[in-house]
């Protein structure tokens, strides 16, 4: 706020990961994990900042990014994961991700308020369908 450069945050969820561990053991899920966290990584800035929040979400921390260009890497991000597959003994798993985007506005003085704005955008993603990037509304709106 004191440089009024903008922020941006992008909260990411592998879809369907709980049927991934089912199905292939949790050994499993936890290269994907890191196969996941990988992409996303691949995708970013040095001054970008990435961290597993719990479970199989993310969250990306975007300085000097507004939303439209945190929508651009969100994207990008999807896309990558989308291509990708892995070997699960000698099969190929493929996986996707949602992502919610929310850009930090200074009338929310919270970083609560931005993570639960770009949480909400992701859980809406997930609810239409999954595999999507969608952006948070402003607060209040």
């Amino acid at each position: 706020m004191r440089y009024q450069h903008p922020l941006s945050l992008l909260m990411i969820d592998i879809d369907h990961f709980k049927v991934i561990n089912d199905s292939h053991g949790h050994a499993t899920g936890d290269a994907v994990l890191l196969h996941f966290a990988q992409l996303l990584s691949r995708e970013l800035r040095e001054n970008d900042l990435i961290g597993r929040i719990g479970g199989e979400e993310f969250a990306v921390l975007l300085p000097s990014s507004g939303l439209d260009q945190a929508t651009l890497v969100a994207e990008r991000m999807r896309k990558a994961v989308e291509q990708s597959q892995m070997l699960v003994r000698g099969q190929p798993l493929h996986f996707t991700a949602s992502f919610g985007v929310a850009e930090f506005l200074p009338q929310e003085l919270s970083l609560d308020s931005l993570m639960a704005r770009a949480d909400g955008a992701l859980y809406e993603a997930k609810r239409q369908g999954r595999n999507r990037v969608l952006m948070a509304t402003p607060p209040g709106a």
